[in-house]
């Protein structure tokens, strides 16, 4: 996997009064997708422009929002948005089943303003920062026994959130940024 979505963005004259905003929006279907949205800056200088209003998406960042809001569940929101990273979800989408992508640009001003025209440009939309978790797996067990009075087993099974088994795809791993511990004991007498 990786850990950003990356692209490229900028704005001409439009954005000069600052209540242009861009969206992207990724996921499953117009009902279940994440979102980045900022308000577009523009810059003379060509290159930082271009610097000012790119996109960088923290994939873990995504992930935990959802997790945390309980958004898309029952008794959760239907979209949260965070305004510190600029991204949101939607109902509940996945990022290992993207089939929607949509980019947008929606005007924030009154209904008064004068109307704009301008030229926004977006380049090179791109995954970036491969993640090289390595998957890590342990367990042990402990068996005692004397005689035949009295004996007991104790046992302990680790899992890092980025192990998969050899028969198992990607989906199959323990949730991203959650190990699983698993611990048993049993005795006799």
């Amino acid at each position: 996997g990786y850990r950003n979505l990356e692209m490229w963005v900028h704005a001409d004259s439009i954005a000069r009064d600052g209540k242009t905003m861009f969206y992207v929006r990724f996921g499953q279907n117009a009902a279940n997708y994440y979102e980045y949205r900022d308000t577009l800056v523009y810059i003379l200088d060509d290159i930082e422009n271009w610097r000012a209003n790119a996109i960088i998406v923290d994939f873990n960042q995504l992930t935990a929002l959802k997790d945390l809001s309980g958004v898309g569940n029952a008794e959760g929101p239907d979209y949260v948005f965070d305004s510190v990273y600029k991204t949101g979800v939607f109902g509940k989408p996945s990022l290992s089943n993207i089939l929607y992508r949509e980019i947008g640009i929606v005007r924030i001003g009154e209904s008064t303003d004068p109307e704009v025209t301008g030229e926004v440009l977006f380049d090179d939309l791109r995954l970036e920062e491969v993640r090289k978790d390595p998957g890590i797996a342990a367990s042990g067990r402990l068996t005692a026994q004397m005689a035949d009075f009295v004996g007991g087993t104790v046992g302990l099974e680790v899992m890092s959130y980025s192990f998969r088994s050899l028969n198992q795809g990607r989906s199959g791993s323990v949730q991203a940024g959650s190990d699983r511990i698993n611990y048993s004991a049993n005795g006799n007498v």
